[in-house]
């Protein structure tokens, strides 16, 4: 991406692996009642278990 250019992205916070409180922006790929995938800002593809997610805010699509 051109670094003059603003990319959003989705936002959520979860708790990690020491049970801590962690956010960060990423973009979602799926959400289910099992796992919630999704890529971070730096390339790589992730799975939480929904049990850990505490928020998750999606980004406002154009035209919807």
């Amino acid at each position: 991406m051109d670094k003059t250019k603003t990319q959003t992205l989705d936002w959520i916070c979860f708790l990690n692996e020491y049970n801590e409180q962690q956010q960060m922006f990423v973009d979602l790929i799926c959400v289910d009642s099992f796992m919630v995938k999704f890529y971070t800002r730096e390339g790589t593809k992730t799975m939480i278990p929904s049990c850990r997610i505490l928020k998750i805010k999606e980004r406002k699509e154009e035209g919807k």
